[in-house]
């Protein structure tokens, strides 16, 4: 198994609305969490340790982190 230690980000994408203007996209990314999702669709057993937290793209305000071990 390879563990990837790291944090997943929220990635603004830049998307055409339906009225045709630019708008952002809220979407999970960040390096070490791309690199684990790609191992485990190559088949690769993975796992990720990470702090996890609620933050103002969730909740309106920040809480305190939580480590969590995860096996994808």
């Amino acid at each position: 198994m390879i563990i990837c230690c790291g944090e997943a980000l929220i990635d603004m994408v830049p998307v055409l609305s339906n009225s045709g203007q630019t708008s952002y996209a809220p979407l999970v990314g960040g390096a070490i969490f791309n690199t684990a999702i790609g191992l485990g669709r190559l088949g690769i057993e993975v796992g990720m340790v990470f702090q996890k937290t609620i933050d103002v793209h969730l909740c309106g305000g920040i809480q305190p982190a939580k480590t969590v071990i995860q096996k994808l």
